[in-house]
């Protein structure tokens, strides 16, 4: 399989924009080719798979700057190629008269919905007592009740799946990749800098660069 062809446009369509609610992000799982040495890959261009050009530029700018603060020359592919979605074609043809050594291509592979139920406590309170020994005896009977938790309250949580695969330029091989599972923040901005930061320390644990 060509390099092009393997660079697919899975849209991240409302990804961060709708990707509870500190905005954390985790790693699902890791892996690098073994045969690969590591840091030889020091320039890679960062491309966010996307169809909406907001988030495009602010996932490459997340990652960019993640990884220039650990001392990776990393630069966004949105800078080289405005087109809002590039095709394969397009970055293969110019990446070779570009100082890029690598690609690091990020995508949206799942959305998922967690669903959580919540038990609301009963709504009958042992009256107010000024003797101790009636409200505890009192209250021990509402607490021991199999009716205190009656009501329940349910709530759905997001969750954004993100696939992100550095390859050699030359070799058009693939080199590391990382699934991240990333909940649904309430705050753009937030996530974008969860989602990189855990995507460069496990770069940085893997010895990537």
């Amino acid at each position: 399989m060509t390099f092009s062809a393997r660079i697919t446009t899975v849209a991240l369509g409302g990804l961060l924009m709708g990707l509870a609610h500190c905005a954390s992000t985790t790693v699902m799982t890791s892996w690098h080719d073994p045969t690969y040495a590591s840091g030889s890959l020091k320039r890679p261009l960062v491309v966010a798979l996307a169809n909406r050009p907001a988030v495009r530029v602010k996932l490459e700018d997340g990652l960019v700057s993640a990884l220039r603060e650990v001392g990776v020359d990393a630069a966004a592919s949105y800078r080289m190629f405005p087109e809002a979605e590039p095709t394969a074609g397009v970055i293969a043809d110019k990446l070779p008269t570009t100082d890029r050594d690598s690609l690091l291509i990020t995508h949206l592979v799942d959305v998922k919905t967690e669903t959580y139920e919540v038990a609301l406590p009963n709504q009958t309170y042992p009256a107010y007592s000024d003797r101790w020994g009636t409200y505890y005896g009192r209250s021990y009977t509402v607490v021991g009740s199999p009716t205190m938790y009656q009501d329940y309250e349910t709530y759905d949580v997001r969750k954004y799946v993100l696939r992100t695969n550095l390859y050699d330029a030359k070799s058009e091989k693939l080199v590391w990749t990382v699934l991240t599972q990333s909940d649904e923040p309430t705050s753009f901005d937030t996530a974008v800098r969860s989602f990189a930061g855990v995507v460069v320390k496990t770069a940085e644990k893997d010895r990537v660069f």
